[in-house]
């Protein structure tokens, strides 16, 4: 029975990752049930057996691409040493995975995103509040470690960090991937960064 679960889990996941790579070449209005099976390389049936149409296999694509975003940055909250290039890395991982394909602009900027009773744009709202959260918990962790001004609301201080990225990442959708997401974002880093590294406190290049 749990081999079984594992497997079941496991053919769920691949196809909300199959999903979010339909999307990310073709949009949301691509995504069906049959793009998803050849992506895959299976039969439509196959995918019925999962989910029971294109609503859940969005919300599964949706959930799977909030994995993601808490994954880096849990992997920057578990990290060690000065909390600026733990921040740093955080955004390089963002843009790579947009510059790699993500289908986060495409899901987020959808239009006609919801139906069949199911509001996909409050699931993605809620993936990034659970994103912005990880990343207020990064910087009380750097308050509390010195490394960033006392002053500072985290909470406000994350959805800056957010716009780091969200400004570069609609540029790079509308220009198909022309506009340099990751030069920009390197560049509104160092700004940010200074506005909230504790005076005093010696730069660190990373």
């Amino acid at each position: 029975m749990a081999a079984e679960k594992r497997s079941r889990e496991a053919r769920r996941e691949q196809i909300a990752e199959a999903a979010l790579e339909v999307i990310a070449r073709h949009g949301t209005r691509s995504l069906s049930v049959g793009a998803v099976a050849r992506r895959i390389g299976i039969v439509p049936s196959a995918i019925y057996r999962h989910f029971r149409g294109k609503e859940e296999i969005l919300s599964a694509a949706i959930g799977r691409m909030g994995e993601r975003l808490l994954e880096n940055a849990g992997r920057a909250a578990a990290g060690e040493g000065d909390t600026i290039p733990r921040l740093r890395n955080l955004l390089r991982d963002h843009v790579r995975a947009i510059r790699e394909g993500y289908a986060g602009p495409r899901i987020v900027f959808a239009e006609g995103i919801d139906g069949g009773g199911v509001s996909h744009r409050m699931e993605v709202y809620h993936v990034i509040r659970r994103y912005l959260d990880r990343v207020a918990g990064i910087l009380r962790q750097g308050q509390r470690a010195g490394d960033l001004r006392g002053d500072l609301d985290p909470e406000a201080t994350a959805v800056h960090f957010l716009g780091l990225i969200q400004p570069a990442a609609t540029l790079w959708y509308l220009s198909a991937g022309k506009f340099d997401v990751l030069m920009n974002a390197e560049r509104s880093f160092e700004q940010f960064a200074d506005a909230i590294r504790k005076k005093g406190k010696r730069q660190r290049v990373s």
